[in-house]
């Protein structure tokens, strides 16, 4: 089991999401305890490092640590905005 951290840069963004998708997002993003690599997560090429997952048209990133098994979770933001822009 991983520990979930939350990045302030993603409280700012959830506060940006429309109500009706939160819930959506939260249940897949409180999956990442269990696994943090779920069935299609991918590397982000352009910040290495860091992984993203796709909840309908969002996209979380987050950051994965292995040796203290924790998840942090930076971003989450619609498919068209600068979602990797940090």
């Amino acid at each position: 089991m991983y520990t979930l951290v939350f990045a302030p840069s993603w409280k700012r963004d959830i506060k940006k999401i429309d109500r009706q998708f939160i819930p959506r997002i939260n249940k897949k993003v409180f999956k990442l305890e269990e696994d943090p690599f779920p069935a299609g997560c991918e590397p982000i090429k352009a910040v290495p490092g860091l992984t993203r997952i796709w909840v309908g048209v969002y996209r979380v990133a987050y950051h994965v640590d292995t040796l203290t098994r924790t998840v942090e979770v930076i971003r989450v933001g619609h498919k068209d905005d600068e979602t990797y822009k940090f």
